[in-house]
Formats: structure tokens, sequence, C-alpha cells
């Protein structure tokens, strides 16, 4: 998808405050493979169903591959039984733009750059 190089999707939890900003953080589980998405989202809908009140749970899709820097590409994909759209037209795997480029330009002898 997206032309990642690999997917996980990782659970967070958000915890609502009267006095400040919600609270959130990730959970520690992810998943990773061919079912990971239904099995992330369906973990995700059992903890919200065992939470008290003002606890959400959410679902990012981290994509790796598609920055430069070696960071993944965070989206949330679903968050307390509301599925989101992902933006696919913002999303292009760089690694083949990178590779084209590479490829584009005159390959130069020693001498060419000695006295450039």
């Amino acid at each position: 998808m997206f032309g990642a190089s690999r997917e996980e999707y990782h659970i967070y939890q958000h915890i609502k405050r009267e006095f400040d900003r919600e609270a959130w953080g990730a959970t520690g589980r992810f998943f990773a493979g061919i079912s990971a998405k239904n099995l992330a989202i369906k973990e995700a809908t059992r903890l919200q169903e065992e939470a008290d009140s003002g606890i959400e749970y959410s679902v990012q899709i981290h994509l790796f591959g598609i920055n430069g820097n070696h960071r993944p590409c965070k989206i949330k994909i679903w968050r307390n039984g509301v599925f989101y759209d992902i933006p696919k037209d913002k999303f292009q795997d760089l690694s083949k733009s990178t590779l084209e480029k590479k490829g584009d330009a005159k390959s130069k002898n020693s001498l060419q750059l000695a006295f450039r």
C-alpha cells in the first residue's frame, strides 16, 4: 500500500481530562502482516468495550519507506468505532523517484569530476 516497504498498525489510547487537553500514547500493541489491519481494529474494539468512560482507542498505520529519513509516516485510520479516509493522493513512493533521478544523470569519469 502506498509503495511503503513496511506497514504496521499501532493501537493508541486517548484519555480525556477536564482541565487540559487529552493525554494519549501508544499501548505497545502493534500488528504487521496480511490481516494486521483487521486484527488491530478488532483488538482496539475489544479494548474500547472494556475501557472506563473517558478512555478511547485509535488505530494508526505506520508506513515505513515513504519518508527518506527512516521515520514512519503515521495516519489515523480508526478511532472509537469511526473509520477515517486515507488521503492516497498525498503519498507516493519516494524511493522510485530517487532511483529515476539517479538513472537520468549522466555518468562522469574521474577527470570530469576532478576538473569541474
